[in-house]
Order: structure tokens, then sequence, then C-alpha cells
């Protein structure tokens, strides 16, 4: 594939889409988790994106899945959205995050169902990965649970850079805030060294998912901000559905209410007539005695 008019390269980047990702007890219109309903949406208008777009290639730098062993319902959806980017001819290059990695040897990566896809280049084997094409070079460097070798692979990522061709350098980790990975839980993410960034400037572009700490800070605050919007909002719905609830069964009891008066009323009626046709009957059985004895 060559290069858009005017030596241009258009490239529609995304990640960390952690398809299969649930949270909250609440429940969509088709019985799903609704966070997890909310990220297949959004994974499925970027695919609709894709599609209006010409774009020259497609790259998504990690987590693709939450989970290395995600759910049934995730991969079954991935599959059916990558059947869709397949078709379109268009390179796909994919690198494999911690959320995504297996930790043992023991279990495959799931990354590994996309090889054969046309269309779709994935790196998930904890190693320097180069995925050349006519025009671009992408150096695909996925997550490494040992962070010991990363360095090598790094070294490897350099000696490829070809000047003649754009070269693109994919990466998962954080560059240059290792601290990070402690206070936001985030363990299993390897850490750039920070004597090999210079080779950033020899790429035409990095993709990199986590590059400074401020966007870091400022994207988990984010998160957090709209996790607890999200909290409050269910929570405030919750409450309100219990509210309508009571409403409800009071006005229930009201009607009931309304209802037996409305008998009670009407066995007082049939009561008093009773008793007035008694006190009658009472009253011309006097009358025939008294007229009996005389």
């Amino acid at each position: 594939m060559g290069l858009s008019r005017g030596g241009l390269l258009k490239i529609i980047h995304f990640s960390d889409t952690h398809l299969g990702f649930n949270d909250l007890d609440v429940l969509s219109e088709d019985n799903i988790n609704q966070r997890e309903a909310d990220f297949y949406d959004a994974f499925s208008q970027v695919i609709k994106q894709i599609q209006e777009i010409k774009q020259d290639y497609i790259i998504h730098t990690s987590d693709l899945f939450h989970r290395s062993s995600p759910s049934n319902r995730a991969i079954t959806f991935a599959l059916e959205q990558f059947k869709i980017i397949d078709s379109l001819n268009i390179p796909f290059i994919m690198i494999a995050g911690n959320h995504s990695t297996p930790r043992t040897n023991l279990s495959s990566p799931i990354l590994k169902i996309f090889e054969n896809f046309e269309n779709v280049h994935v790196a998930y084997n904890q190693e320097y990965k180069k995925i050349e094409f006519e025009d671009v070079i992408s150096h695909a460097l996925p997550h490494m649970n040992d962070d010991s070798i990363a360095l090598l692979q790094i070294e490897l990522c350099e000696q490829n850079i070809d000047k003649n061709k754009k070269n693109i350098m994919m990466l998962h980790c954080s560059v240059g805030a290792w601290y990070l990975m402690q206070e936001f839980q985030e363990f299993g993410e390897w850490v750039s060294p920070s004597d090999k960034e210079y080779i950033f400037d020899k790429m035409d572009l990095e993709t990199i998912k986590k590059k400074t700490e401020a966007l870091h800070v400022e994207q988990k605050n984010k998160e957090n901000e709209a996790k607890t919007i999200n909290y409050d909002e269910v929570k405030h719905k919750a409450k309100q559905e219990e509210f309508d609830k009571i409403q409800k069964e009071k006005e229930n009891q009201y009607c009931a209410m309304g209802e037996l008066k409305e008998k009670i009323a009407k066995f007082e009626g049939e009561i008093k007539t009773i008793q007035n046709s008694l006190d009658n009957n009472e009253t011309q059985l006097k009358k025939y005695k008294q007229k009996k004895m005389i």
C-alpha cells in the first residue's frame, strides 16, 4: 500500500479498548453490564469511523481485551468487528498490553486468534517484532512481564530503523514514571529505559500508551472522576427508584383504604336499613299486641 495523496501518511490510532470490562451493578436493555456495553459501543463507533475515513494504516497500541482470558461475549464481539476491519484491506497493526498478556507460559496469548486475518498484524510474544510494509516499518514492542529483557528488545528496535522508510514505534509501557505504576496499581507494566529515549527522535511517529507523567495523571483523574460521577448517578437513580416504589405502594394503600371505606360505608348503610326495618317491625308488633289485648 502506498502513501496517501501528497506523500502524507494517514493513520488511525486508538488504544486501551478493554473489551469485556464491566463495573457497577447496572444492566443494559440487552441484559449486559452497562459499562461493558459502553465499551462495546465505543469500539463499534471507532470501526464506523474507520470505514468512513480512507486511512493508510490502523494502529492499536495495547489492551484490546481487559483480561488475558476474556469472556466468550468479548471474544465473539472482537472477531465480528475484526472481520469488518479485515474486509477493508487496510493494514491493522496491534500490540499486546499487560491486561491481555498471560502471566505464565501455561496460557496461550489471546491475540493469537487474529493471526489468520489477512490484514491484521499482531505482536504479543513479549519481544520486539518488525512489521514491514512497502513504505513503512512498524517497530512493535508489546508488553513484557519481565522488564529486564526490555533493554535488549529496544536495542533490536534501534538496529532495524530504516531511514529510507517511515518508522513507527509502538510501545505499551511507562516512560519516565515508574512510581506511577505503584500509585495506580499498574504493577504489570514495564518501564522504558530512560537512557534509550533518544530513539524516539529517530522515529517518524511514536505511539506510546502513556508517554508522560502529566498525561497519565490526567487520564487517571478523568477516569476516577467519570467513575465517581457514574456511581453517584447510579446511587441517585437507585434511590429515586426506591422512592418511586414506596410512593406507588402508598398510592396503592390509599386506593385500598378508599375502597375499604366505601365498602364499610355501604355495609353501615345496609345495617342501618336493616335496623330501621327491625325497629319498624317491632313497632308494628307492639301495636298488634296492644290491639289484641283490647
